[in-house]
């Protein structure tokens, strides 16, 4: 006969395993009983913790609560009020259901629950006694609501406990977990306290001003004052929150907080879109800051793939992420068209910045001076082949052919020389000119080359009749734009080169009020145009040298050169460190 080797495993043992999964330090203890709280419709939780959390964490709610029977299930291993059969796995709308958290935690450490039920006179008190396999159940004074009590972490499992950081490290984790719930939803009041120290305290509050407060309370003043608040909708999703700006970036991911209906999440599709929609504003190495919630239906997520519940699934992957790229790309080309409709000075003061790309003590050195090149430091001083003019093969009669562009800085200035003068040129009133001229031109029966591209840009546009609609394609056709519209939703499938980096909502939404000028002028269309195109701010560094000449040479006798040139001598040029130019160019 066979000897047996397949066994049941104990049940304590089976919740050691689970618990294994579920609670790798206090801050898991912390995010499973906050999850409960919530779900049981708590408005105000208070969290004391000692020790970091390895002494004691206890969970105070005015919840539902637990009448007796139910708390006596309660620590049981998938014990749940949450769901009843499999259909319930694929409309879960509660951030706990798969009742293993308080069984987990009463395997590796001593479990109190306190509980008080709606319509019931005696609170209830569950326990078990140290090394017992029994739990005791007896009256108790509590209002209504619950408290859960979590003390000696991990003395049932000595072996995990030597895993763990010290006393400061596992409560800074405890803390940035309880600040990411606290920003899950504003209805809640949060009160947390470490040694008996009140550590923080929010009121709950649903209007903006409430918001802003919790999120300065949370992220800081620095943030809110550097961030932009979106909301947008398409085909069931909604996407709202702050999106920091990009000047306002960081060394570490520390202010990135991303929520899937309520939930906190950790997942790559999310992160990898958000990334991209940074990709030409952000330095490589640095990070965006953003606090984001987007509403989704249950139905085409899964919340069923890992037991921290920290990860997520989505149905068509895809679509989530190209339209959350594409909506939070608009949005920060939005906010950089309307600082540059708003910026009257074109050779700005250089000033500190307020976070932690600020300039170096060097670079702050020449801010403090009165010499204003200061102002146009290089933020990367990237040096680059030198260039002839004879191979640009130009016309000798452009009056710009004998200058050399000798290296662009900041985000759109270039540094040029003609003759015996060297000045700055201001690359972005170069670039408005030359996409002016061209657009004039195509409505005047110069078409302009268009491709399609393989993935539309998507803008929310409303306010949209079918007259107008029609007007406005017929107009943007001329000048290669060719788009959809449907549901508040504007699909741009063909774009000329020239534009290809220029639009965003801001730019249809003036389209549209110039939609009611004479079918023939074209000046509002052009105004609405230049006025509101943006271009990603590492733009023309990434063009070449001769590209930026032929882009001159192309716009440059449009313009007076006394309105893009700011001529200054070399002098000045080295006194404020741009050393690795080729003067002798």
């Amino acid at each position: 006969m066979v000897a047996r080797q397949i066994y049941i495993l104990p049940p304590m043992v089976a919740n050691l395993i689970a618990a294994g999964e579920v609670i790798e330090r206090p801050a898991s203890v912390v995010k499973e009983l906050l999850e409960n709280s919530l779900d049981a419709k708590a408005r105000r939780i208070q969290i004391d913790i000692e020790k970091g959390g390895l002494q004691l964490i206890r969970v105070r709610d005015d919840g539902m609560g637990m009448g007796k029977e139910d708390l006596a299930l309660a620590p049981e291993r998938h014990a749940t009020s949450k769901i009843k059969t499999a259909r319930d796995l694929e409309l879960i709308n509660t951030l706990g259901f798969r009742g293993e958290a308080l069984a987990s935690i009463d395997s590796i450490a001593h479990l109190a629950i306190t509980s008080l039920a709606e319509d019931e006179q005696t609170a209830w008190k569950l326990y078990r006694a140290p090394d017992s396999q029994e739990y005791t159940l007896e009256p108790a004074a509590h209002p209504r609501g619950t408290t859960v009590e979590v003390s000696e972490l991990f003395c049932y499992a000595p072996v995990r406990r030597k895993f763990l950081r010290s006393e400061k490290t596992e409560y800074l984790a405890l803390e940035d977990m309880v600040k990411r719930i606290m920003l899950s939803t504003f209805d809640v009041g949060f009160v947390l306290r470490h040694n008996q120290r009140l550590v923080a305290q929010v009121r709950a509050g649903k209007s903006e001003i409430e918001q802003d407060k919790r999120l300065a309370a949370v992220c800081g003043n620095a943030f809110l004052k550097n961030a932009l608040r979106i909301d947008s909708s398409y085909e069931g999703m909604q996407l709202w929150g702050w999106l920091g700006l990009p000047a306002f970036n960081r060394s570490q991911s520390d202010l990135q907080y991303i929520y899937i209906n309520g939930r906190v999440v950790k997942d790559k599709v999310l992160s990898h879109a958000i990334r991209s929609a940074y990709l030409d504003s952000i330095e490589e190495g640095r990070y965006p800051c953003y606090v984001l919630y987007l509403t989704i239906a249950p139905e085409v997520i899964d919340v069923n793939v890992h037991p921290t519940k920290q990860e997520v699934r989505f149905t068509d992957s895809r679509l989530v992420h190209e339209w959350l790229a594409i909506t939070l790309r608009n949005a920060l080309q939005d906010a950089l068209s309307v600082k540059m409709a708003v910026d009257a000075e074109p050779w700005p003061e250089n000033t500190a910045a307020e976070n932690e790309n600020s300039a170096s003590a060097a670079e702050a050195s020449y801010a403090g001076s009165n010499n204003r090149l200061a102002a146009y430091m290089p933020q990367l001083n990237a040096q680059r082949a030198p260039y002839t003019t004879v191979a640009l093969n130009v016309e000798s009669n452009n009056p710009h052919a004998r200058a050399t562009i000798l290296a662009v800085f900041y985000q759109h200035y270039a540094l040029l020389k003609q003759d015996e003068n060297v000045g700055w040129l201001d690359l972005k009133k170069v670039y408005q000119k030359n996409v002016y001229d061209k657009a004039l031109r195509a409505w005047q029966g110069e078409p302009l080359k268009a491709q399609w591209l393989l993935l539309p840009q998507i803008y929310p546009f409303s306010g949209c009749d079918a007259t107008t609609r029609l007007l406005m394609q017929r107009k943007l056709a001329a000048i290669g734009i060719h788009f959809d519209w449907e549901d508040g939703i504007l699909t741009v499938r063909q774009l000329p080169a020239l534009l290809k980096d220029c639009l965003n909502s801001a730019v249809f939404t003036a389209f549209l009020a110039a939609s009611l000028a004479e079918e023939d002028d074209h000046t509002p269309w052009l105004a609405a145009l230049i006025e509101h195109m943006a271009l990603p701010q590492d733009y023309f560094k990434k063009m070449s040298l001769e590209a930026v000449h032929k882009l001159w040479l192309e716009a440059g006798y449009l313009l007076d050169a006394n309105q893009c040139i700011r001529w200054v001598t070399l002098d000045d040029v080295k006194r404020v460190g741009v050393y690795e130019v080729p003067m002798s160019v």
